[in-house]
């Protein structure tokens, strides 16, 4: 039986290679939250709630889990979306649909969980946590 796990940490600690390298090992599927966020800020130039929540709805979710990291580096895009992203990442409703979404998708386990709320309010009660 699979589990879930999560990885917190503070910003640039190397989070999401730990992670992808874990999750190759252990033939999980790694997430990181965070591309949730630079998805949404690569999608629209808007900043409003309701806008990003339908888009959110409208998305394919297979697509979003497939994110790569690379899909981001697009000449000086990537710093501008970062900061989009950023801003996006604070609205409290985008975390909370964000977080429901990964949740929902990752019950029967066999997911390495990198990103913001992972372990708070994504998986609280995921077998093994890394901080």
């Amino acid at each position: 039986m699979k589990i879930n796990i999560t990885i917190n940490g503070l910003l640039s600690t190397r989070k999401s290679t730990i992670g992808q390298s874990l999750a190759l090992k252990l033939n999980y599927q790694f997430i990181d939250s965070r591309l949730f966020y630079q998805y949404l800020a690569t999608k629209t130039a808007s900043q409003d709630e309701q806008k990003l929540l339908t888009l959110l709805q409208q998305e394919k979710i297979e697509h979003i889990f497939q994110l790569n990291e690379l899909v981001f580096f697009e000449n000086d895009k990537y710093i501008k979306n970062s900061l989009k992203a950023s801003l996006i990442a604070k609205n409290n409703n985008i975390q909370k649909k964000i977080n429901k979404i990964i949740y929902k998708n990752i019950k029967e386990g066999g997911y390495i969980i990198s990103g913001r709320d992972s372990a708070t309010n994504i998986l609280p009660n995921a077998e093994l946590k890394f901080y």
